[in-house]
Protein backbone atom coordinates (compact mmCIF):
# COMPACT_ATOMS: atom_id res chain seq x y z
CA UNK A 1 0.00 0.00 0.00
CA UNK A 2 1.34 3.65 -1.35
CA UNK A 3 2.33 5.82 2.02
CA UNK A 4 0.02 9.00 2.16
CA UNK A 5 1.71 12.36 1.62
CA UNK A 6 0.80 14.92 4.04
CA UNK A 7 1.86 18.38 4.19
CA UNK A 8 3.90 17.79 6.43
CA UNK A 9 6.13 15.40 4.30
CA UNK A 10 5.52 17.69 1.92
CA UNK A 11 7.27 20.43 3.80
CA UNK A 12 10.26 18.39 5.47
CA UNK A 13 11.10 17.22 1.53
CA UNK A 14 11.60 20.28 0.44
CA UNK A 15 13.56 21.68 3.56
CA UNK A 16 15.86 18.78 2.74
CA UNK A 17 15.83 20.28 -1.18
CA UNK A 18 17.78 23.38 0.42
CA UNK A 19 13.75 25.30 0.15
CA UNK A 20 13.81 27.68 2.99
CA UNK A 21 10.55 29.71 4.62
CA UNK A 22 10.89 33.02 2.89
CA UNK A 23 12.06 35.65 5.40
CA UNK A 24 10.99 39.13 5.49
CA UNK A 25 14.79 40.32 4.39
CA UNK A 26 14.35 37.74 1.31
CA UNK A 27 10.47 39.41 0.82
CA UNK A 28 12.66 42.84 0.91
CA UNK A 29 15.24 42.11 -1.12
CA UNK A 30 12.99 40.49 -3.80
CA UNK A 31 10.82 43.70 -3.73
CA UNK A 32 13.73 46.07 -4.16
CA UNK A 33 14.82 43.63 -7.62
CA UNK A 34 11.62 43.87 -8.44
CA UNK A 35 12.13 47.59 -8.69
CA UNK A 36 15.11 46.99 -11.15
CA UNK A 37 14.03 46.96 -14.90
CA UNK A 38 17.32 47.51 -16.79
CA UNK A 39 21.02 47.65 -16.79
CA UNK A 40 23.57 45.79 -14.91
CA UNK A 41 22.08 46.27 -11.39
CA UNK A 42 19.60 43.98 -12.47
CA UNK A 43 21.34 41.03 -13.23
CA UNK A 44 23.27 41.21 -10.32
CA UNK A 45 19.86 41.47 -8.01
CA UNK A 46 18.33 38.95 -9.87
CA UNK A 47 21.24 36.43 -8.49
CA UNK A 48 21.30 38.06 -5.00
CA UNK A 49 17.30 38.01 -4.94
CA UNK A 50 17.57 34.27 -6.77
CA UNK A 51 20.14 32.94 -3.75
CA UNK A 52 18.44 34.39 -0.67
CA UNK A 53 15.40 32.56 -1.48
CA UNK A 54 17.00 29.55 -2.00
CA UNK A 55 16.75 29.69 -5.72
CA UNK A 56 13.24 29.63 -5.35
CA UNK A 57 12.60 32.91 -7.47
CA UNK A 58 12.69 32.99 -11.12
CA UNK A 59 14.28 35.13 -13.77
CA UNK A 60 10.45 36.28 -14.43
CA UNK A 61 9.70 36.50 -11.30
CA UNK A 62 11.71 39.43 -10.44
CA UNK A 63 9.88 41.57 -13.22
CA UNK A 64 6.77 42.15 -11.68
CA UNK A 65 5.31 44.05 -8.49
CA UNK A 66 2.94 41.62 -8.27
CA UNK A 67 5.07 38.42 -8.83
CA UNK A 68 5.91 37.38 -5.32
CA UNK A 69 1.90 37.77 -4.22
CA UNK A 70 0.45 36.22 -7.34
CA UNK A 71 2.76 33.50 -7.97
CA UNK A 72 2.65 32.30 -4.38
CA UNK A 73 6.47 31.97 -4.51
CA UNK A 74 6.43 31.54 -1.06
CA UNK A 75 7.06 28.40 1.69
CA UNK A 76 3.60 27.99 2.38
CA UNK A 77 2.47 28.42 -1.52
CA UNK A 78 5.50 25.80 -2.18
CA UNK A 79 3.96 23.33 -0.15
CA UNK A 80 0.65 23.52 -1.26
CA UNK A 81 1.22 23.24 -4.28
CA UNK A 82 3.55 19.87 -4.59
CA UNK A 83 0.91 18.24 -2.23
CA UNK A 84 -1.71 19.07 -4.77
CA UNK A 85 0.51 17.80 -7.72
CA UNK A 86 1.55 14.90 -5.62
CA UNK A 87 -1.83 13.64 -4.09
CA UNK A 88 -4.43 14.18 -6.73
CA UNK A 89 -4.38 11.49 -9.07
CA UNK A 90 -0.94 10.67 -7.60
CA UNK A 91 2.22 9.28 -9.37
CA UNK A 92 3.20 5.93 -8.87
CA UNK A 93 6.38 3.80 -8.55
CA UNK A 94 8.03 2.94 -12.12
CA UNK A 95 6.32 6.05 -13.50
CA UNK A 96 7.46 8.67 -15.37
CA UNK A 97 6.57 12.36 -14.48
CA UNK A 98 7.62 15.80 -16.35
CA UNK A 99 7.74 19.25 -15.66
CA UNK A 100 7.46 22.13 -18.28
CA UNK A 101 9.21 25.12 -16.66
CA UNK A 102 10.69 23.74 -13.42
CA UNK A 103 11.58 27.14 -12.18
CA UNK A 104 13.85 26.25 -9.28
CA UNK A 105 13.85 22.58 -9.22
CA UNK A 106 12.40 22.54 -5.97
CA UNK A 107 9.14 20.22 -6.59
CA UNK A 108 10.66 17.94 -8.68
CA UNK A 109 13.49 17.20 -6.69
CA UNK A 110 11.20 16.95 -3.42
CA UNK A 111 8.77 14.51 -5.29
CA UNK A 112 11.48 12.62 -5.76
CA UNK A 113 12.10 11.87 -2.14
CA UNK A 114 8.27 11.10 -1.65
CA UNK A 115 7.55 8.96 -4.45
CA UNK A 116 10.75 6.81 -4.94
CA UNK A 117 11.23 4.52 -8.06
CA UNK A 118 9.94 7.33 -9.79
CA UNK A 119 11.45 9.08 -12.55
CA UNK A 120 11.34 12.92 -12.86
CA UNK A 121 12.16 15.15 -15.81
CA UNK A 122 12.40 18.79 -16.12
CA UNK A 123 12.07 21.19 -19.10
CA UNK A 124 13.06 25.09 -19.00
CA UNK A 125 14.45 27.93 -20.99
CA UNK A 126 16.14 29.69 -18.36
CA UNK A 127 19.93 28.94 -18.23
CA UNK A 128 19.89 30.19 -14.66
CA UNK A 129 17.23 28.15 -13.84
CA UNK A 130 18.15 25.18 -15.08
CA UNK A 131 22.15 25.69 -13.71
CA UNK A 132 20.75 26.36 -10.23
CA UNK A 133 18.17 23.45 -10.22
CA UNK A 134 21.28 21.05 -11.11
CA UNK A 135 23.42 22.65 -7.87
CA UNK A 136 20.66 22.02 -6.13
CA UNK A 137 20.18 18.34 -6.95
CA UNK A 138 23.80 18.17 -6.05
CA UNK A 139 23.81 19.48 -2.98
CA UNK A 140 20.92 16.95 -1.77
CA UNK A 141 22.31 14.01 -2.80
CA UNK A 142 20.33 13.42 -5.80
CA UNK A 143 21.02 11.31 -8.39
CA UNK A 144 20.61 12.58 -12.10
CA UNK A 145 18.89 9.19 -13.20
CA UNK A 146 16.47 9.80 -10.85
CA UNK A 147 15.31 13.68 -11.88
CA UNK A 148 16.91 15.63 -15.21
CA UNK A 149 16.56 19.31 -15.56
CA UNK A 150 17.49 19.60 -19.44
CA UNK A 151 17.45 23.42 -20.59
CA UNK A 152 15.31 22.85 -23.98
CA UNK A 153 11.76 24.23 -24.12
CA UNK A 154 11.31 26.50 -26.59
CA UNK A 155 8.97 27.39 -29.53
CA UNK A 156 9.97 24.82 -31.74
CA UNK A 157 8.72 22.41 -29.03
CA UNK A 158 10.56 19.68 -26.48
CA UNK A 159 13.61 17.63 -27.54
CA UNK A 160 12.69 15.35 -30.41
CA UNK A 161 13.51 12.09 -28.81
CA UNK A 162 12.12 12.77 -25.74
CA UNK A 163 9.82 9.98 -23.66
CA UNK A 164 6.80 10.17 -23.52
CA UNK A 165 5.49 10.54 -19.96
CA UNK A 166 2.64 9.08 -17.76
CA UNK A 167 2.55 12.29 -15.94
CA UNK A 168 2.79 16.07 -17.29
CA UNK A 169 2.95 19.23 -14.89
CA UNK A 170 2.67 22.96 -15.75
CA UNK A 171 2.90 25.99 -13.42
CA UNK A 172 0.54 29.04 -14.73
CA UNK A 173 -0.27 28.36 -18.55
CA UNK A 174 -2.50 30.44 -18.53
CA UNK A 175 0.71 33.05 -19.46
CA UNK A 176 1.44 31.00 -22.36
CA UNK A 177 -0.85 28.54 -23.30
CA UNK A 178 1.60 27.13 -25.93
CA UNK A 179 2.66 25.35 -23.08
CA UNK A 180 -0.24 23.11 -23.15
CA UNK A 181 0.07 22.24 -26.67
CA UNK A 182 3.56 20.54 -25.60
CA UNK A 183 1.74 18.82 -22.98
CA UNK A 184 -0.12 17.30 -24.67
CA UNK A 185 2.34 15.75 -27.55
CA UNK A 186 4.11 14.87 -24.12
CA UNK A 187 1.92 12.62 -22.09
CA UNK A 188 1.19 8.93 -22.85
CA UNK A 189 -1.99 7.51 -23.42
CA UNK A 190 -4.15 7.20 -20.09
CA UNK A 191 -1.73 9.72 -18.81
CA UNK A 192 -2.67 13.13 -16.75
CA UNK A 193 -1.51 16.78 -17.14
CA UNK A 194 -1.58 18.92 -14.03
CA UNK A 195 -2.23 22.30 -14.55
CA UNK A 196 -1.51 25.01 -11.52
CA UNK A 197 -3.41 28.42 -12.20
CA UNK A 198 -3.09 31.46 -10.52
CA UNK A 199 -5.56 33.92 -10.72
CA UNK A 200 -5.80 37.57 -10.49
CA UNK A 201 -8.47 37.87 -7.84
CA UNK A 202 -9.81 35.40 -5.44
CA UNK A 203 -12.76 34.22 -7.13
CA UNK A 204 -11.67 30.80 -8.06
CA UNK A 205 -14.95 29.57 -9.21
CA UNK A 206 -14.80 32.57 -12.24
CA UNK A 207 -11.43 31.46 -12.83
CA UNK A 208 -11.91 28.39 -13.40
CA UNK A 209 -14.42 28.09 -15.49
CA UNK A 210 -12.08 29.82 -17.66
CA UNK A 211 -8.72 28.55 -17.46
CA UNK A 212 -10.41 25.54 -18.03
CA UNK A 213 -12.09 26.34 -21.38
CA UNK A 214 -8.40 27.45 -22.32
CA UNK A 215 -7.23 24.02 -21.29
CA UNK A 216 -9.93 22.35 -23.50
CA UNK A 217 -8.90 24.34 -26.53
CA UNK A 218 -5.20 22.99 -26.72
CA UNK A 219 -5.80 19.37 -25.27
CA UNK A 220 -9.41 18.37 -26.83
CA UNK A 221 -11.06 15.03 -26.01
CA UNK A 222 -9.25 15.10 -22.64
CA UNK A 223 -11.46 14.35 -18.98
CA UNK A 224 -11.21 18.02 -17.58
CA UNK A 225 -11.84 18.66 -13.96
CA UNK A 226 -11.25 21.04 -11.16
CA UNK A 227 -9.12 18.94 -8.81
CA UNK A 228 -8.89 22.11 -5.99
CA UNK A 229 -8.81 25.52 -5.65
CA UNK A 230 -8.02 27.83 -2.76
CA UNK A 231 -8.45 31.65 -2.47
CA UNK A 232 -5.23 33.07 -0.97
CA UNK A 233 -4.17 36.22 0.66
CA UNK A 234 -0.32 37.07 0.97
CA UNK A 235 -0.07 40.32 3.18
CA UNK A 236 3.62 41.04 3.72
CA UNK A 237 5.10 41.79 0.27
CA UNK A 238 4.26 45.46 0.34
CA UNK A 239 0.19 46.00 -0.46
CA UNK A 240 -1.55 42.71 0.78
CA UNK A 241 -3.14 40.84 -2.63
CA UNK A 242 -6.26 38.08 -2.84
CA UNK A 243 -5.84 35.76 -5.82
CA UNK A 244 -6.93 32.31 -6.22
CA UNK A 245 -4.36 29.00 -6.81
CA UNK A 246 -6.07 26.54 -9.04
CA UNK A 247 -5.07 22.95 -9.88
CA UNK A 248 -6.91 21.59 -13.40
CA UNK A 249 -5.81 18.27 -13.86
CA UNK A 250 -6.98 16.49 -17.70
CA UNK A 251 -6.63 13.24 -18.81
CA UNK A 252 -5.70 11.99 -22.01
CA UNK A 253 -7.65 8.66 -22.96
CA UNK A 254 -6.20 5.56 -22.73
CA UNK A 255 -7.33 5.04 -26.18
CA UNK A 256 -5.68 8.02 -28.09
CA UNK A 257 -3.60 7.73 -30.77
CA UNK A 258 0.15 8.14 -30.03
Amino acid sequence: MARRITPRAVREALIRVGVRPMTPAMAARIEHADRVRFGRTHKGLIRRAHSAAGGDVAEGDLLSPRVPAIYGRNFGGYVREAHWLLTHQPPRPGQRVAEIGFGGGAVLLAASRLVPRTRFVGFETSRLMTAGARKRRERAGIVKENVKFIRHWSESGLPVRTRKADQVWVQDASREPGVLDKAAALVKPGGVVKIIHYGNDGDFRTESRWIKKVVASHLPGFRINMAAAERVRTPGLGRAHVFSRILITARRPADAEE
